[in-house]
């Protein structure tokens, strides 16, 4: 029994030890967004086609985090020869794609897609837009109307509104926000 036990007692330890290797930093040296996967280098070793997503799938909803080349990742081993990326340390892009919605986060800003709405957020200001209409072009045309605003009365049509120059500076501080 006593052998039985230490038998049992090594595979346990080879185990514990092949467990400990099942986990390693590595250097992000390419990356496939289409595929969601990326290649990750440790030791001058490539590991090619490190999953960043569940599956190597790109048209699956979800949630999948884009890492930056030549950051440090933590990879981890899923099967005997699979590996996924669990930890980033600097990532490009971010997307979550959820029903008809996808929302996707880079260094120019943050966009909202719901089929044929946009709402995009940059440093630049703020962008809405569905089809081929904006709400900046929409709220410029408004004051533009409104700019040119008559009214007929009983001795002749009115003259454009005095505060014209408040409607130009509104537009104006449009710039600060919309984009």
């Amino acid at each position: 029994m006593s052998k039985e036990i230490d038998n049992i007692r090594q595979q346990f330890h080879a185990l514990l030890r092949q467990a400990g290797t099942s986990n390693f930093y590595g250097k992000v040296t390419a990356v496939n967004e289409s595929a969601r996967t990326c290649t990750v280098e440790m030791d001058s070793i490539p590991y090619e086609n490190v999953l960043l997503y569940s599956l190597e799938k790109p048209d699956l909803k979800g949630f999948v985090m884009i890492p930056e080349i030549g950051s440090t990742v933590l990879v981890s081993r899923v099967m005997d020869e699979r590996y996924f990326v669990s930890m980033f340390s600097g990532v490009s892009r971010i997307i979550y794609l959820v029903s008809d919605i996808a929302i996707q986060t880079d260094e120019e800003g943050c966009s909202i897609k719901a089929k044929d709405t946009i709402v995009k957020v940059t440093p630049g200001g703020i962008t809405v837009d569905r089809g081929k209409s904006g709400l900046k072009k929409t709220l410029n045309d408004l004051l533009d109307a409104i700019m040119k605003l008559t009214v007929p009365t009983a001795v002749g049509p009115s003259s454009v509104p005095v505060n014209t120059p408040d409607f130009v500076k509104i537009k104006q501080d449009l710039e600060n926000y919309l984009e």
